[in-house]
């Protein structure tokens, strides 16, 4: 019975993060359509490539300050509180599995509409 409840409980610790990581991509995404406008085809290809590299920045360092400030208070809790201890591999996975999500959710979103 132990075994099916700690199972239980790290899989939902694993949704919460994929859920988590979804979202605050999605933000970062969202919030980086209204800093950077659409790329320009410029005939300038260094121009272009600066563009790339700052959007890159700011993307990552949105994920980063996530990493780094809200997941680790969400992981101290669920090991203090719900005395869970998720393997790294599984949080790797739950943070790789919610940044595609939340890449890819407006075409989710769309394609849930057309269904209902």
């Amino acid at each position: 019975m132990f075994k099916v409840e700690n199972s239980l409980h790290e899989y939902l610790t694993v949704f919460i993060v994929s859920l988590m990581w979804c979202l605050v991509t999605h933000s970062a995404h969202v919030t980086g359509r209204f800093i950077f406008p659409k790329l320009k085809m410029s005939k300038n290809g260094f121009i272009v490539f600066l563009e790339i590299v700052f959007k890159v920045f700011y993307f990552s360092g949105f994920l980063y300050l996530f990493n780094s400030t809200l997941l680790p208070l969400l992981a101290n809790f669920a090991m203090r509180n719900l005395n869970i201890h998720v393997e790294n591999e599984w949080m790797t996975w739950a943070a790789t599995l919610g940044i595609t999500l939340g890449l890819s959710l407006p075409q989710l979103k769309e394609k849930m509409e057309y269904i209902f």
